[in-house]
């Protein structure tokens, strides 16, 4: 795949190099082509890319703007592109037997996490099932371990969690 790669890129070049030459061997005066529809004729551009740096001031100061301003934003790319997220979110699934045990798990899950927030709660006759978002301190697990160990508390359950329920 790149020998073909390599070998088209070859024939633009020799292509775009051999037709420069041709137009500025041949093309000293205007060669008509198609009469009344189609004139070939040379043209020269003295600057660079779209005429800047041929006498133009403002194009002259425009460029190192231009130059400046794509080096800040590589730059910023570069910081984003290299920012790690290691902040995963995950789900934690809580089965109570009773609001007790729910208030006393809900202050332990709130010191032992950054960040949490409520995506349901079910009330019925056997308990209380709370569900929340929730994004951990350094990874550390183990307080669904106490969690668990609570009073009242049926079972905790954590799971990583993209962002999305499946439908």
């Amino acid at each position: 795949m790149t020998g073909l790669f390599w070998a088209v890129a070859a024939a633009a070049l020799a292509l775009d190099v051999g037709s420069k030459l041709w137009a500025v061997r041949s093309l000293e005066q205007a060669v008509t082509v198609l009469p009344g529809i189609l004139e070939l004729r040379l043209s020269r551009n003295n600057g660079m890319a779209l005429g800047l740096l041929s006498g133009n001031w403002l194009a002259n100061l425009l460029l190192p703007l231009a130059v400046i301003g794509s080096a800040i934003i590589g730059v910023i790319l570069i910081l984003f592109a290299n920012k790690k997220i290691h902040d995963n979110p995950y789900l934690l699934i809580l089965n109570c037997q009773d609001e007790n045990a729910e208030n006393t798990a809900l202050s332990l899950m709130k010191e032992a996490v950054k960040k949490y927030a409520v995506k349901s709660k079910t009330v019925n006759a056997q308990g209380i099932e709370f569900t929340a978002e929730i994004r951990m301190k350094d990874g550390e697990t183990a307080f669904v371990n106490r969690l668990n160990e609570i009073a009242g508390v049926e079972n905790a359950t954590l799971v990583s969690y993209n962002g999305e329920y499946m439908s």
